[in-house]
């Protein structure tokens, strides 16, 4: 910037750093902005049997049927959640799926599919357009899609 004649300024800043590189941080800058941050906004219907609770941000077009979502949580626009519990500092983006699985305290990127998963997901970063399902049939093994640098506990 300084070959270009830019104006470079030096400046402390004072409070909380995060590293967006790091995984740990990642979930910890979500919860932070989460808890500071997030003001209840509904932007779409909600059916009888679902609960909201707490502070949620939900954008339009959603689709919540017989579930419940305790905040503080953001959900973007085109989110369907059937079936499923989403506890607090959990983040959601646009297009995604939750069917009959619980999910709390992890950041879910655009489009993910999560499907029929008897164990909660907790702490996790899912990536845009992933899919985690339960497969059905008569094996028990783990199939798995994984990118570079992932972590995965079971």
């Amino acid at each position: 910037m300084v070959d270009h004649n830019y104006r470079v300024d030096v400046i402390e800043y004072i409070g909380k750093w995060l590293d967006p590189g790091k995984f740990d941080d990642w979930i910890e800058a979500n919860q932070y902005l989460l808890d500071k941050k997030i003001e209840t906004k509904i932007e779409s219907k909600i059916d009888k049997q679902s609960v909201i609770e707490n502070r949620v941000n939900m954008g339009k077009r959603c689709k919540i049927v017989n579930s419940k979502i305790r905040g503080p949580v953001a959900i973007g626009s085109g989110v369907a959640i059937i079936n499923s519990y989403i506890g607090p500092f959990t983040s959601i983006g646009n297009d995604s799926r939750i069917e009959n699985s619980h999910v709390e305290n992890c950041v879910i990127m655009e489009g993910v599919k999560i499907a029929n998963i008897k164990q909660p997901i907790d702490a996790s970063l899912i990536g845009t357009n992933a899919e985690i399902t339960n497969s059905v049939g008569p094996t028990q093994s783990l199939r798995f899609f994984v990118g570079e640098k992932s972590k995965i506990s079971i």
